[in-house]
């Protein structure tokens, strides 16, 4: 019986197989990548995926421009873009300054007197002169579609207290 199991064997063994040679070594490890590798990889992945973003994001800055956050992209953001970067619920005083007005006081000395008096109640205020002819002085206060005036700057207390009022619930009707 040994000698047939030692023939089947030496059939199932090839021909041209070294018995003799010592057996194959098992392969190497492939290496480990190198920390340089990794951290290449890592670097160039995130700027491949941000830079696109952090680009919009510095044209932003320097454009003030809400077309360029395409995430942020709202049409209250597009309707401040085109009123000039104002909130949608400010109080907009328009002064119509006479070029012959008297040297005495300037625009700059109206303008200190209004935010002198809106102040202390909101910071939602911007000015805008126009030069009309005549020697005379008018404010008018504008909240949404509401105007308050126009006022002599003497007189002008009676625009102001009406404006901050409409702001205020102009505020609240929008939260």
């Amino acid at each position: 019986m040994d000698s047939s199991f030692s023939a089947i064997a030496i059939e199932d063994t090839p021909s041209n197989v070294n018995t003799d040679a010592p057996p194959p070594k098992a392969s190497a490890p492939a290496p480990a990548p190198k920390k340089e590798s990794k951290f290449l990889f890592l670097f160039t992945m995130y700027f491949i995926l941000a830079f696109p973003a952090l680009g919009l994001l510095i044209a932003y800055k320097i454009t003030d421009n809400p077309l360029l956050q395409p995430l942020n992209l709202d049409k209250d953001a597009i309707a401040d873009y085109e009123r000039g970067g104002v909130a949608k619920t400010s109080i907009f005083v328009h002064v119509n300054w006479g070029v012959d007005h008297p040297k005495s006081s300037t625009k700059n000395d109206l303008q200190n007197l209004v935010s002198s008096a809106m102040d202390n109640r909101t910071d939602n205020y911007v000015f805008r002169f126009r030069n009309v002819p005549g020697n005379k002085a008018e404010v008018t206060f504008v909240v949404g579609p509401n105007r308050y005036g126009p006022y002599p700057p003497a007189g002008m207390i009676r625009g102001i207290i009406p404006a901050l009022a409409a702001l205020e619930l102009t505020e609240r009707a929008n939260r």
